[in-house]
């Protein structure tokens, strides 16, 4: 009788023992799962507000010179926090060419590439001056990403006649690295000269309604 007992209690604490561990186990991957989809559900925020820079331009056709030179200085800021420069601070052509270097071409032309083995990328003083020599020598230039203009019109909206801009959309005027769904390029373009008498919004600031054609 008092082997059954101790056979029994032995047999309890046994099973017991088995609940903990397979309590333990559902718990541990239950965690697991929740940490790996918190940490998806963070990563996929964060490529979202990395990207929502350059999204936000995506399809406009009335861009200043000083937001273009916002949005070099963002990518130059992701380019130096990922690491993208040598250990003098230089950017090298395997640098320069490898996949998440983020890139901005004006009318085809990569801003950066002027800076390949440059010591005035790594020098932000003289990097600044850069840019601002860009603003001042371009400060009369509208900009357009992922659009062009089509035509102008005008339209009676209440009795009052209003200026229209028509533009087509363009498709991928923003560059996404297909592996970590990055972007790591923009595609900046002018607008023609011959429009831009029409097209000021320096000085006249009236075309102010923009339509896709």
């Amino acid at each position: 009788m008092e082997n059954t007992s101790k056979a029994l209690i032995m047999a309890g604490e046994t099973l017991i023992a088995i609940l903990v561990i397979g309590l333990f186990v559902t718990i541990n991957t239950l965690f697991g799962r929740f940490s790996k989809n918190i940490n998806k559900q963070l990563e996929a925020s964060n490529i979202s507000v990395k990207n929502a820079v350059f999204m936000g331009y995506e399809g406009r056709v009335n861009i200043l010179v000083t937001e273009v030179a916002s949005i070099i200085n963002y990518a130059k800021k992701l380019n130096d926090d990922n690491g993208l420069k040598n250990a003098e601070g230089k950017l090298t052509y395997q640098i320069y060419n490898s996949p998440g270097f983020v890139k901005v071409y004006i009318n085809g032309i990569d801003y950066f590439a002027q800076y390949i083995n440059s010591n005035r990328y790594s020098d932000s003083a003289l990097f600044k001056e850069d840019l601002n020599k860009y603003m001042q020598d371009n400060n009369t230039r509208i900009y357009m990403v992922g659009a062009i203009i089509t035509g102008f019109a005008e339209k009676n909206v209440n009795g009052k006649i209003e200026h229209v801009v028509y533009k087509r959309l363009i498709p991928n005027s923003v560059l996404i690295h297909k592996d970590t769904a990055l972007v790591n390029g923009i595609k900046i373009d002018t607008v023609p000269d011959n429009l831009l008498d029409r097209y000021n919004f320096k000085t006249l600031n009236d075309f102010n309604n923009f339509e896709v054609h």
